[in-house]
């Protein structure tokens, strides 16, 4: 994980992406934004591996 994550940070695999990313929520002007903290590594979900798992949900994120 990144040196900065903290308790509640969301992991995310981005469309596309290699390896997944923690995101942050935040408020701007009562919207919900998010803030990307950084890549990260977990096993398993790793090169395209989270695509073929079959349990992920999909989501937008407005990225502050």
């Amino acid at each position: 994980m990144p040196s900065g994550a903290e308790i509640g940070d969301v992991v995310v695999v981005f469309n596309g992406a290699v390896v997944p990313h923690l995101l942050r929520r935040t408020q701007e002007n009562s919207k919900e934004r998010w803030e990307i903290i950084g890549e990260c590594w977990i096993d398993g979900i790793m090169d395209g591996e989270a695509m073929q798992m079959g349990q992920l949900v999909e989501r937008t994120f407005e990225i502050c």
